[in-house]
This record gives C-alpha cells, sequence and structure tokens, in this order.
C-alpha cells in the first residue's frame, strides 16, 4: 500500500439548493511532504467543526481505487484526487481490510484507524447528484477516520503498513452497517464501545440508542 495523493482544503461558502453554507469537503492535493498532526493536516481544515474534525477526525482516508468506481458509476471523469474530501489517497487501503484500533505507520507518522465516514448531506450535494448518499452507502465504500498517534511528515510515494492489527476484529464496513442500518441491535452496539480506538462521535451515539433503547416501555422494543 502507497500514497497516491495528500489533499487539503480550506472553508469555502457554497450555495447549493438555494442555501448558503460554509465547506471544506473538496481538498486538492499538493507536492512535497505535509506535516501530519493530532490536529490534522497543515494547511487543511473542516467547515463544520460540530460534526467532523477533531483528534478522532483528524484525517481521512480513502482508496485511490474508489475513485476508479464512481468514474465509472457515475460517468464522471472531472473525479480527482481530494474530490470525495479525503486527505490521503492510497493503492490498496481498502474497506474491507480494515479494522477499528488498527494502527499503521503512514510514511514519517503513525496513525489509528477510528471508525468509517458515513455518508452526509455536504457530501451530495458536493457531488450533486440526488441520492448519492445511500449509493454512497450501499456501495460500502466508505473510507475511514484516522487518529494522529505520532505526528510526522507525509507525501505521495510513502508507504502505508499495519503495524497494530486490533484484536476485536471490528471492521470498518461492519460497523458503517451497525452505525446505518442496524440502529436497534443494542448488543452489537455494546460489543463496539468495547473497542479501542473507537471515535467519540459514533461512542457517543451508540450510548444514546443504547440508553433510548433501554428506557422504552417493554413490549415497544420494535416500535
Amino acid at each position: 500500500m502507497k500514497l497516491i495523493s495528500i489533499n487539503v482544503g480550506k472553508p469555502v461558502l457554497t450555495e447549493a439548493g438555494g442555501k448558503t453554507y460554509e465547506t471544506a469537503i473538496c481538498k486538492r492535493p499538493v507536492a512535497g511532504a505535509v506535516m501530519m498532526r493530532p490536529e490534522g493536516l497543515d494547511g487543511d481544515a473542516v467547515g463544520n467543526p460540530k460534526n467532523h474534525g477533531g483528534p478522532d477526525q483528524a484525517v481521512y482516508a480513502c482508496a485511490g481505487e474508489h475513485y476508479d468506481h464512481w468514474r465509472r458509476e457515475l460517468g464522471r471523469e472531472d473525479l480527482t484526487h481530494g474530490y470525495l474530501g479525503e486527505n490521503l489517497t492510497a493503492a490498496g487501503w481498502l474497506d474491507e481490510s480494515v479494522c477499528i484500533g488498527d494502527t499503521y505507520r503512514v510514511g514519517g507518522a503513525v496513525v489509528q484507524v477510528t471508525g468509517p465516514r458515513a455518508p452526509c448531506g455536504r457530501l451530495e450535494r458536493h457531488i450533486d447528484m440526488r441520492g448519492f448518499s445511500k449509493q454512497y452507502a450501499q456501495s460500502q465504500r466508505f473510507g475511514f477516520y484516522l487518529r494522529v498517534l505520532e505526528p510526522g511528515e507525509v507525501q505521495a510515494g510513502d508507504g502505508v503498513s499495519l503495524i497494530g492489527k486490533s484484536p476485536a476484529g471490528l471492521g470498518v464496513i461492519e460497523l458503517a452497517e451497525l452505525l446505518l442500518y442496524r440502529t436497534k441491535d443494542a448488543e452489537a452496539m455494546r460489543r463496539a464501545l468495547e473497542v479501542e480506538g473507537l471515535g467519540v462521535r459514533i461512542r457517543s451515539a451508540f450510548e444514546e440508542r443504547i440508553a433510548k433503547a433501554a428506557g422504552k416501555p417493554p413490549g415497544n422494543e420494535g416500535a
């Protein structure tokens, strides 16, 4: 596995559907080495810090193979690296081989996987295709967020190597399905909460769902 592109972007005002909002979803490739820190890549930022960013989502990575899929699926040759919002585009770093809590050496940095990237309205507006969020989720090409354990420089061409496999074995795709579709599977969510490295936003969402389920009157679990 190796890095194909390093992508950064700052928030800009964007208009879609008659509304104006600030977003940094469109990242652009940069040349040379970039410092990766616990706060993210130098030169990068998020437009919606309430729902994105922070130490558990310092960096977003996805496989370069995702672009091959979406160019074919959407007929969009304009999809260049960074367009999906990822900071790191990497060859061979596929969702199906990645688990929550796995640690990797990426260039001069060490990172830990914290969770999948769930589709959101801003991604759909950015792609400018109604229903893309659903299509994105069904494709199971989520990419994943990273926590930076050891800062270091990264650049295109750097290797990506697994240095620590999570014993829990909770895959990125499995967690995404639990987050998006199996929203009442309290037992599976409890198991997920035990996984070291799980991101704080997903942790909070699961805790809220479990508490809500426990507070329902008996016999209403399926309501």
